[in-house]
């Protein structure tokens, strides 16, 4: 017996639509097309003078309140608002330039690029 259609003749057309999809997807994902957010972008960093809070001023922080990494360290936040994050530093942070990431969004994690910030010894 033979069939008309034989399932073989099927997969290529359909791995094709699907692979298709994905790059579609994807491209609009990263294109800034419609459902995906932008990354969080920082402008400036600010240490108050016992060394206790790093202000964070940039846009695209959202809510829920984001992830801040001091070099690998998380830090807890304290307030936060589009523009503007205040977090707390550890006692034991010590004088030198850290790299400092804002990561957004759940369930999918979007992270700001890269930001060089100086905290000193002396700071006030």
């Amino acid at each position: 017996m033979k069939f008309l259609h034989e399932p073989a003749m099927y997969k290529p057309p359909l791995l094709a639509a699907l692979l298709g999809s994905a790059i579609l997807f994807i491209g609009t994902v990263h294109a800034g097309g419609s459902g995906s957010a932008q990354p969080p972008w920082i402008d400036s960093t600010q240490v108050n003078g016992n060394l206790s809070l790093l202000t964070i001023r940039g846009r695209g922080f959202g809510r829920p309140a984001p992830g801040v990494f001091l070099g690998k360290l998380p830090l807890k936040i304290r307030e936060n608002s589009d523009s503007e994050i205040v977090a707390e530093l550890p006692d034991s942070v010590e004088a030198a330039s850290y790299r400092l990431v804002v990561v957004t969004g759940l369930p999918m994690r979007i992270s700001s690029a890269p930001f060089f910030t100086t905290i000193s010894a002396n700071m006030e």
